[in-house]
């Protein structure tokens, strides 16, 4: 098992994207510190999935 101070390399499990990514010594502890689990997902994989689940604005044409 790593100690906090040294950065964890992780591949993304998303079957598109498979890349290589890093967490690094502070995001390590702040997931640890939390009690949280790693990222499975690369930054890119999760930003994409943060706006799948935004809704989008709609504009309406109205007469003034």
């Amino acid at each position: 098992m790593s100690t906090v101070s040294d950065p964890v390399k992780l591949v993304c499990t998303n079957p598109e994207c498979r890349k290589d990514f890093i967490v690094i010594a502070q995001e390590a502890a702040f997931y640890e510190q939390k009690k949280l689990p790693l990222p499975d997902h690369c930054p890119n994989c999760r930003h994409r999935q943060r706006m799948a689940l935004r809704s989008e604005r709609q504009l309406y044409k109205r007469t003034c």
